[in-house]
């Protein structure tokens, strides 16, 4: 794809395996592209490629990358950011379909602030934005957000990626967090950044046909995202801890990490499995904390597993797979 000194925004789709769901999408942002906006979409080397799914569509702002093999979400999100050549870039879930007139508000808006390093839309799913509100750097975002999933929601940020400066090496190395796009966030910010949440609303989900078994992992998650908490952020003690918070409202307590490795389809997990599942996803949601008011719940969820467990046979037909989906 041939970039043009116009070209003002590329819309990022990394997927695998959706390749309906991101056939549905570009049907739907098709009659949206021109010369300002490009389509790439990054095929994380899915079972059918999407190439073929979409192959009928033809218009020279839209390119597939496929890779040679699954190199996993978070590097797929990452590739994004690396083979983004525009000012602006807007990362796409590849189950979100946009509404008819999103890029018609994007690059209304891309207009409008084009002195801002980040914009903020609204899933209405999450929160309840009444109006626009704008923070200024690092420590602005943190106290200033009001809703950290609204953040971690790939589908409704807009990157301006010609200001922020993000440290490329953390992006990778905390991967692992399942939200490398925030640590290239985080990081990116300038101290004196600004940031818009808007009350735009991109997406018609009611077209979104995604089960909670094709999801996210609360398990995965809960196990991953408190990794956010190691990025080296330049802040004061106070937003770091309201950081942790908000990091800790995506991380599942004791009993409710019991009851989902209770559930029938992970009933014959091996012991060890929960016990090592239901300790890693406790101590690291410690963070800065020696412990916290959760400890004893804790215990009692593990000494629970262990006496179930010693009066049980076990089964060796379960699947440990089953729950690492992401």
């Amino acid at each position: 794809m041939q970039y043009n000194d116009t070209t003002l925004l590329t819309i990022m789709i990394p997927t695998y395996n959706r390749n309906h769901k991101v056939l549905l999408s570009v049907e739907r942002l098709v009659s949206q592209l021109n010369n300002n906006v490009k389509l790439i979409i990054f095929d994380n080397c899915s079972d059918i490629a999407v190439s073929e799914t979409i192959g009928h569509i033809k218009h020279e702002n839209i390119e597939v990358v496929r890779h040679s093999s699954n190199i996993g979400m978070s590097a797929n999100f990452i590739s994004c950011f690396e083979a983004c050549q525009t000012e602006w870039m807007w990362l796409l879930g590849d189950d979100d379909p946009p509404a008819l007139d999103a890029v018609d508000n994007i690059i209304s808006d891309i207009c409008s602030y084009n002195d801002y390093s980040f914009i903020n839309y609204k899933n209405p799913y999450a929160i309840k934005r009444q109006s626009n509100f704008t923070t200024q750097g690092l420590e602005g975002l943190i106290e200033g957000m009001d809703d950290f999933g609204n953040i971690l929601f790939i589908s409704v940020g807009l990157y301006h990626l010609s200001k922020l400066k993000p440290n490329k090496r953390f992006a990778n190395q905390l991967s692992y967090s399942l939200a490398p796009h925030l640590v290239y966030l985080f990081t990116g910010l300038q101290e004196d950044a600004k940031v818009l949440f808007s009350n735009k609303v991109l997406h018609d989900f009611s077209l979104r046909t995604t089960t909670p078994d094709e999801d996210w992992s609360w398990l995965s998650l809960s196990l991953s995202i408190p990794v956010l908490y190691e990025i080296p952020l330049n802040i004061g003690q106070k937003a770091k801890e309201k950081f942790a918070e908000l990091v800790l409202t995506h991380v599942k307590k004791p009993s409710q990490i019991y009851g989902i490795i209770e559930q029938p389809n992970t009933i014959n997990m091996p012991l060890y499995e929960k016990r090592y599942l239901l300790r890693q996803i406790y101590f690291r949601s410690l963070l800065y904390k020696g412990f916290d008011r959760y400890f004893l719940s804790w215990l009692w969820c593990d000494l629970k597993l262990r006496i179930k467990y010693a009066l049980k046979k076990r089964d060796s037909t379960y699947n440990i797979e089953r729950y690492k989906r992401i």
